[in-house]
C-alpha cells in the first residue's frame, strides 16, 4: 500500500529468510507483494481482530477493455471506512484499479490480469468519494464513496470529495515498474520515439534492433505475425532491442518465462529498451493484451 514503507524485506536469496519485528505495526491488514515479481501478491492481519473484515465485491467486466462496454459493476459503490474492496477481473486482458485525482498515490492496484483479484484495505485512507480509473484503458471509470463505519451518520459538509482532474490521461503518467537487480536486461527510462523512420526486419544479427508496436494493436486480437513489427527480431550477444510503441494504448514487451526481460508499461509515442548479454531464443508477449506476441534471438 505505502511502496515499502512500513517493511520491505529488500532482495531474499534462495534459502534465506526475512524477520519482520512488528512491535512497530498498527493493527490492521497489511497487503504485501515482491516488487520482482508484482503478481505475487499476499496478506497478513496484525493485532488479533476479533471478526474478520468485511469485503465489498467489483467486478471488472467481460470486454470491458472495448470503449463504450461497461466496466466496472457496480460502478459506484459506498462502503463502511475499515472494510476492504476486491476488484475482480473478469476480462481477457489486464486491467488497473488507479485512483483519478492523484493518478494513483491514494491507491493503485497495478496490473490485475485475467481472473485475478485486487483488495484494498480502507483502514488507512480518508472518509470522501473517490474516483478511479483503469490507466491501460482510460475510458473505463468508477467510483465509490468511504463512509464512517460509526453509528453517527458522517457529515458531508465535512467531507472531503477527491474529483478527477481536468489533465491528459492517466496512463500518459504512468511510471514504469521496478526493475529486478537480477534480470540480465536492462531497462533505462523510457525516451520519446522517432517515428521518422521506418523499420525493416533484419536479416542477420544486429548490434542495434528497432522493434514497432504497430497502431491498433491493441483490438486487433488477430495480429498474428503483425503485433510487433518485425515479429522475431535478430541481435548479436550484448545487443540492444529498443521498442517503440506507435498506439494509442500501452502495451509491454515481457518475456514468456516471465523473468529474462520486461520493459513495464510502454506509453504512447515512447520507447523502452533490452540489453541481451546471452544467446538463445526468447519468446515474448504484451501482458496487457496477451494475444501479441514475439521473438528475440540472440547470436
Amino acid at each position: 500500500a505505502d511502496a515499502g514503507k512500513t517493511f520491505d524485506s529488500g532482495l531474499i536469496d534462495a534459502g534465506k529468510k526475512y524477520l519482520l519485528d512488528t512491535s512497530k505495526l498498527m493493527p490492521a491488514t497489511y497487503d504485501y507483494m515482491c516488487i520482482v515479481h508484482p503478481w505475487m501478491k499476499a496478506s497478513f492481519v496484525y493485532g488479533g481482530m476479533a471478526t474478520p473484515q468485511a469485503e465489498t465485491a467489483i467486478s471488472i467486466l467481460k470486454d470491458s477493455s472495448v470503449q463504450g462496454n461497461p466496466s466496472y459493476d457496480p460502478s459506484t459503490v459506498q462502503v463502511k471506512k475499515g472494510d476492504a474492496i476486491v476488484w475482480t477481473n473478469q476480462d481477457a486482458v489486464a486491467h488497473t484499479v488507479t485512483s483519478s485525482a492523484d493518478a494513483g498515490k491514494t491507491f493503485d492496484s497495478g496490473l490485475i490480469n485475467s481472473n485475478n483479484s485486487f483488495k484494498l484495505d480502507t483502514t488507512k485512507i480518508a472518509i470522501g468519494t473517490y474516483d478511479y480509473m483503469c490507466i491501460v484503458h482510460p475510458w473505463m471509470k468508477a467510483s465509490f464513496e468511504l463512509v464512517d463505519s460509526s453509528p453517527q451518520k458522517a457529515d458531508a459538509s465535512s467531507t472531503p470529495v477527491m474529483k478527477e482532474p481536468k489533465v491528459a490521461p492517466a496512463d500518459s503518467t504512468t511510471a514504469p515498474e521496478a526493475q529486478s537487480p537480477e534480470q540480465m536486461t536492462e531497462v533505462p527510462a523510457q525516451e520519446p520515439a522517432d517515428t521518422s523512420k521506418p523499420v525493416e526486419t533484419p536479416t542477420s544479427a544486429e548490434e542495434s534492433v528497432i522493434v514497432e508496436i504497430p497502431s491498433g494493436m491493441a483490438a486487433d486480437q488477430k495480429c498474428a505475425d503483425k503485433c510487433y513489427s518485425p515479429s522475431i527480431a535478430n541481435v548479436s550477444v550484448g545487443g540492444t532491442i529498443t521498442w517503440k510503441n506507435l498506439d494509442s494504448a500501452v502495451h509491454t514487451a515481457s518475456s514468456a518465462d516471465g523473468k529474462t526481460f520486461d520493459t513495464s508499461l510502454i506509453n504512447e509515442g515512447m520507447t523502452a529498451s533490452a540489453i541481451f548479454k546471452d544467446s538463445g531464443t526468447f519468446d515474448y508477449m504484451c501482458i496487457v493484451h496477451p494475444w501479441m506476441k514475439g521473438q528475440v534471438i540472440v547470436g
